[in-house]
């Protein structure tokens, strides 16, 4: 499917509004789906932040996600809507994007501004979840759902893309934490 005709469609569902079946969680109980959940809270984490939309169009662009890998595509899809927009939004009251995070994702050094995006995407989607309002029990079944899409267990004999030593979006996504940082 082409950008432009994934970009109309989405338009259109935005415009059409909710339907039960994009609101509905894979038990149909209307929570967030696992399909969207990553690239929705990343994205209203940048907005929340305040994040300059130049910085995520920025972070887009680097090498930094697997590809086919759809916690990567979620958060890169993310960065990429919120870097289109056209004025930095205020950020919400309590919120920003730290100095020392905002200078970390944009470190030279790879392995720098990759736990820097791990931190950034286990960041706002965190607050995905405390914003989803989820019962316990929903909010286990969403966080299985997503590490279910983490790319590096399904092959871990194929090796990580671009120097990669971990996803950060997957790792992100599902909040791990390595023993050590690189």
């Amino acid at each position: 499917m082409s950008a432009l005709l994934k970009r109309v469609l989405t338009v259109a569902l935005v415009a059409a509004g909710p339907t039960p079946a994009s609101v509905a969680s894979p038990g149909g109980r209307g929570s967030p789906t696992n399909s969207d959940f990553v690239r929705k809270s990343v994205y209203q984490g940048l907005k929340e932040d305040g994040v300059p939309p130049a910085l995520a169009a920025r972070l887009a662009e680097n090498p930094d996600f697997v590809p086919k890998c759809p916690l990567c595509w979620q958060t890169q899809e993310a960065l990429k809507e919120y870097g289109k927009l056209a004025a930095v939004p205020v950020p919400k009251a309590g919120h920003g994007l730290p100095d020392d995070l905002a200078r970390r994702l944009v470190s030279t050094d790879s392995s720098v501004r990759r736990v820097a995006l791990r931190d950034l995407v286990d960041r706002y989607v965190e607050r995905g979840y405390t914003r989803s309002g989820l019962k316990a029990e929903e909010k286990a079944e969403l966080e299985k759902a997503v590490k279910e899409m983490r790319s590096v267990p399904k092959n871990p004999n194929a090796g990580l893309p671009n120097g990669l030593k971990f996803c950060p979006s997957c790792d992100g996504a599902c909040r791990i934490r390595p023993a050590t940082t690189p």
